[in-house]
Order: structure tokens, then C-alpha cells, then sequence
């Protein structure tokens, strides 16, 4: 095999913004080292292409352009990063753990936990994004030795076209939003309703793998490709929510006693201080005095119960999207678009990877909407068998 491999993809990933801190770094982070190694070993090899994600860049804002992170250095530039103390540290708080015979639920709990405050201590949202951006910094260790490329995906979404149209598996990035809002879970958001939510469809980022493969030049000095829209194709986060309440007023969710969901225009919120003000007024007073009168009924633990959801789904969804729903910048895509200059008229109609052709109210409306709702649906009935 190493003597005979020429192009290496890597996109193994591990996507949950609250990932346990020892599973997201040997996955998004070692797995980046692993492949490396394999590939320093491959006497042919051209062209090492690694998925990363936009989102390590944006605690910033402005035009976030395709350059490299700043290697062993923290987000923030306040501390120094040490990928293999963070290895260490991971692996002495669960051995702790383990040692002091945790529950399995309290080790997952615990190294959750510790993801984001390492992430936070460094100057990342998550342990994804802080992840996936030490596995960049790894990989970039190797760019004078190896043909290495990375490909910062925004946040991807169901496909355009291909194999067909709303194809997806799992929900993510903004699909929360669209699942809980449909479902009535979630009538609060926290968004800059006047910046652009950067999506793009899961094909779109197949194809740009394409083009990178075939088209990136040998000896090239850049390495980083952007691909998603908040440049060639806006999407403001008010025009989403608005086709949101337009397609689910239209057609609207049907839950399991058989009844329409109705939704009204959410109330969105620009930051996460004010968002908590109304989650203590919405939910949190409402709740204690429930527990304070008593639940002295079916029908009353079933609306505490369901209260309760509610504000469980809205605050979890909140904390764990604020980063890319308040980020007020835009990612460039000026590498990207050099490459695709160099694709025939031929190619780029077979394999289109421009989001400037999308109509995004055609697209969210006819297949991306109900795409994912039928996925959830799908998903729904297989957990009831």
C-alpha cells in the first residue's frame, strides 16, 4: 500500500461540538498525526488532503482569510499550546476517574466538561473546533516535508444534487434549529439576525475535494481552501428563520397523538445575556413555581415535564451554537475560486462546487426542510421498532 499510494484523503472526524475531551482528540486531532505518519511513508504520494472545519476562525470577526493557524501558539495569543501536555492531560483525568471508580454516565459527564474548558482555556468555543484546529496545527508541522492541503468546510448541510437532492445523515449545525422550531421544542434563538449564517450543501464540499485533488498545483504555497457562502452567496440568519416560519406554517409538523404543530416567528435574541434573562422569565420562574405548588396531577407532571424539555432543548442549543450564530465575519474563498478557474466549462457543470448558483429559498424550502424533517421522521420510527 505505501508503495503504491499517491493521493490520501482524510475526513474521519468526530462533529459534536460536546464531544468527550479524550475521544475528540484522538480522533480529530491524533487521527490528523496518524495519517501523516502513513503518509511520510508513501514514496508516490501527491497530495495529502485533510477536512478540517471554517469554524476555527471564528472567534474573530472580519474577512477570515485561507491561511494556516498560528503553530503552538493558542487562539487567543495569550498562552502557549502544547499538543502533547493536552494528550497527557486528557489521559490522567480519565485514568482519575477510572481509578476512583466513576460511573460510565459520570466519566462521559466529566470529560465533556473538561473538552470545553480546555477549549475555552485556549481560546476555542468547543472541543471540535479546538480539536480539529490542533490537528491543522499538526499537520502544517509537516508542510515543508509533505504535499499536505486542508479543505475548511462551513457548516454543511444536505445536498444540492447529488446522489439527490436533500440527502443527509444526522443532524447538525443549523438542521437543530429547523427540527426543534418544526417540533414547537424551541421559541427562542440566539442570533445576529443581520450577519450571514455560512452554510453549504454536503455535495458542494465533495465536489471542492474533487477539484483540490485534481487541480492543486505541485509546490503550491498555499495550502488552505475555504468552501462555503457568506461571500459568493449570502445568507443572512433572518432570511433563514423567515423560510423556517414559512415552511412549517405551511406544512406543519404532525406529532405522535396525530396533531399539527403550530409555530409562531421565534424570538430571537443577539446575545447570550439577554437570551438568559428570558430563559429565567420563559422557563425558570414558571418551573419553580410549578414544584413550589405541587405536582399534584398527571396533567400537571406532564406540563412541568414538557416545560422542562423545552427549556433544556433551547439553552443546549443555544450554548452550543452562539459561536457560529453571533460570529460577524466571512470566510474567503479566494484559493478556492483560483482552482476552480482552472476546471473546464465541462468539469464544472459535472461537478459544481460554487454556492454562488444556489437559490437558497428554493433549496431550503423544496429540499433541504424536508429533507432533514423526513431524516427525523425516519429516525423516529426506527427508535420506536
Amino acid at each position: 500500500m505505501v508503495e503504491e499510494t499517491n493521493i490520501i484523503v482524510h475526513m474521519a472526524a468526530t462533529v459534536s461540538f460536546r464531544e468527550r475531551y479524550d475521544t475528540a482528540l484522538a480522533i480529530n486531532t491524533m487521527g490528523v498525526k496518524h495519517v501523516i505518519e502513513f503518509a511520510s511513508r508513501c514514496a508516490k504520494v501527491e497530495l495529502i488532503l485533510l477536512a478540517s472545519t471554517a469554524i476555527v476562525n471564528v472567534d474573530k470577526a472580519g474577512i477570515m482569510l485561507e491561511k494556516p493557524l498560528h503553530q503552538r501558539r493558542s487562539y487567543d495569543g495569550q498562552s502557549d499550546l502544547d499538543i502533547s501536555e493536552e494528550m497527557t492531560f486528557a489521559e490522567a483525568k480519565l485514568k482519575e476517574l477510572i481509578c476512583s471508580n466513576a460511573s460510565e454516565d459520570t466519566i462521559r459527564r466529566t470529560m465533556k466538561k473538561i473538552g470545553t474548558q480546555r477549549a475555552r482555556k485556549f481560546g476555542w468555543a468547543n472541543a471540535y473546533v479546538f480539536t480539529k484546529a490542533m490537528g491543522e496545527i499538526l499537520a502544517c508541522e509537516y508542510r515543508s516535508q509533505l504535499p499536505v492541503v486542508i479543505i475548511r468546510p462551513t457548516a454543511t448541510i444536505s445536498t444540492w444534487k447529488e446522489p439527490f437532492p436533500g440527502w443527509i445523515e444526522g443532524v447538525n449545525t443549523i438542521d437543530t434549529w429547523v427540527t426543534n422550531y418544526g417540533k414547537g421544542r424551541m421559541k427562542f434563538l440566539v442570533g445576529d439576525t443581520a450577519t450571514a449564517i455560512d452554510i453549504v450543501p454536503a455535495d458542494i464540499v465533495v465536489n471542492a475535494m474533487l477539484c483540490i485533488v485534481s487541480c492543486h498545483p505541485q509546490g503550491s504555497l498555499d495550502m488552505i481552501y475555504h468552501i462555503g457562502s457568506s461571500t459568493r452567496n449570502p445568507l443572512k440568519i433572518s432570511e433563514l428563520i423567515h423560510l423556517m416560519c414559512r415552511y412549517f406554517t405551511k406544512k406543519p409538523y404532525i406529532n405522535v397523538e396525530g396533531d399539527a404543530v403550530k409555530v409562531r416567528q421565534p424570538n430571537v435574541q443577539a446575545a447570550m445575556a439577554s437570551f438568559y434573562e428570558l430563559m429565567d422569565i420563559h422557563y425558570k420562574v414558571p418551573l419553580q413555581d410549578m414544584i413550589r405548588h405541587g405536582l399534584s396531577t398527571a396533567i400537571d407532571h406532564n406540563r412541568y415535564y414538557q416545560l422542562k424539555r423545552e427549556y433544556n432543548v433551547t439553552v443546549a442549543i443555544a450554548e452550543a451554537y452562539w459561536p457560529v450564530t453571533l460570529f460577524k465575519g466571512r470566510f474567503d474563498d479566494s484559493n478556492m475560486q483560483k482552482l476552480i478557474t482552472m476546471m473546464d466549462e465541462r468539469d464544472r457543470e459535472l461537478i459544481p462546487c460554487d454556492t454562488k448558483f444556489i437559490n437558497w429559498e428554493k433549496y431550503l424550502m423544496e429540499t433541504h426542510i424536508p429533507g432533514v424533517m423526513e431524516y427525523e421522521s425516519r429516525e423516529a420510527a426506527r427508535a420506536r421498532l
